[in-house]
């Protein structure tokens, strides 16, 4: 018999965000414009100062600092089932972050949340 943990209370969920996905196109000054948004809420962000490997577009691993990470509880954060891509936009707090690495953490063989890191 194995012991799951618990999801990630909604009492450290705090936070809410918009999760800009989707193929961007550019403007003629190089604004991009997503083409789907949803609104992200009982999610929790931190600072951090990690480095990890930036996957990028050009597909060139660079080694950057994290400004955040998200934290996606896959029971407790909604909406459920979200899929997060590399390059992503969240915008948090009125600043606008690319998403740049998803951990998934897993409780045995079931997804417990995801980490997301952002610059």
């Amino acid at each position: 018999m194995s012991i799951r943990a618990h999801p990630i209370p909604r009492h450290l969920l705090i936070h809410n965000a918009a999760h800009h996905y989707g193929v961007p196109t550019k403007d003629e000054w190089g604004n991009e414009t997503y083409p789907d948004n949803r609104t992200l809420t009982n999610v929790r962000f931190e600072p951090s100062g990690k480095i990890v490997l930036d996957r990028g577009v050009s597909g060139a691993n660079t080694e950057i600092r994290l400004s955040a990470v998200m934290f996606y509880d896959v029971q407790n954060s909604r909406p459920q089932d979200v899929t997060f891509q590399y390059g992503d936009s969240i915008v948090f707090g009125g600043q606008a972050y690319r998403v740049v690495s998803i951990d998934k953490l897993y409780d045995g063989a079931v997804l417990h949340h995801l980490e997301v890191g952002l610059v």
